[in-house]
This record gives structure tokens, sequence and C-alpha cells, in this order.
């Protein structure tokens, strides 16, 4: 991970990476990134696959996510997240898939397969965010 946030530095866009560099925290991620340049080394093309396992994401102070696991395929305009597992708060995110396109806007369909426990604590956590 910690490669992956020094590769992070030169990388565009700016939101990525200060997400990358100030909210990603432990863990792995292994992967293949194959890129296409023009003759004056601008990129063309990209395609990057891989896995993340056992990462922390900080959202914000009161959404943070832990151990999360998830395989990625990424290819131009489309982010494609799978096997998704991951705890927030005592949740316990068994599977997931989430679709990411960006076309005149930004598109992004999936779901998730919680493991909860009758705690009303959960369920105000999650009507908190909502409001924002």
């Amino acid at each position: 991970l910690n490669k992956i946030k020094k590769l992070s530095v030169r990388s565009k866009p700016s939101n990525l990476k200060s997400f990358i560099l100030n909210n990603v925290y432990n863990g792995t991620v292994k992967g293949d990134i194959s890129l296409e340049f023009d003759e004056n080394f601008k990129i063309l093309d990209y395609k990057a696959t891989g896995s993340l396992e056992k990462v922390d994401l900080e959202f914000s102070k009161e959404i943070v996510i832990n151990k999360t696991n998830f395989n990625f395929f990424v290819k131009n305009e489309v982010i494609k997240l799978d096997s998704i597992f991951a705890f927030y708060k005592g949740i316990t995110i068994n599977e997931g898939k989430i679709n990411i396109e960006r076309k005149k806007e930004i598109v992004i369909d999936g779901s998730i397969f919680l493991e909860l426990k009758k705690d009303n604590n959960i369920i105000n956590t999650f009507s908190k965010l909502k409001k924002k």
C-alpha cells in the first residue's frame, strides 16, 4: 500500500490522489496495470485489474470502513468492484459489487449484502448518513 501511495503522488485526478494519500490505511494492493501512450507520452488507454486486502478506508470521521477486501477492474471510463467484504460499525458486509461509469454524468450501480443484528444504533447511524 505504501508503494501505491508513493506512485499516486504524481497521479491525476488530484481528488483521487488526495483520497489515496489521506484516507487509505493498512492492507495490501495487488494488481496489474497496462498503459498505452502516444508519442508525447500522453496516456491514450489504460487498464488495471487486481485486489485490495484488509484495507481501512476513511471517508469521514463518522464513516470508517475496516478490513476491506475487493477485486477491481478499471478501464478508461469504467470501474468495477466485486467480491466486496468489509466491516462498518458492527456491520459485516458479506458480498457486494459496484459499477461506476463516467459518461456525461457519473453513474453508480451496485449492491451489497449485510449481516445486521437488531440494534437501534446501527439504524440511527444510517439514518444520520442519509440526512447529510
